[in-house]
């Protein structure tokens, strides 16, 4: 594992030794991957209820 600064001495993120990308990398791919949005969403759509926004509504926040 690699400790990788981004906004030092703020930010860091992991890089594990067998991932190609770091950490924040693959979060912020997973946030623009449409599909991978929605199963969350759709998992998780009891939370969504709490805030009154539906898993299309989520989606689109979370990609904008």
């Amino acid at each position: 594992m690699e400790i990788v600064p981004i906004f030092e001495p703020y930010l860091y993120s992991f890089k594990y030794a067998d991932e190609e990308f770091d950490e924040l990398e693959r979060l912020f791919d997973e946030w623009s991957d449409i599909e991978m949005l929605r199963k969350f969403f759709e998992a998780n759509s009891k939370d969504l209820k709490y805030y009154k926004i539906d898993v299309d509504k989520a989606i689109f926040e979370t990609s904008k």
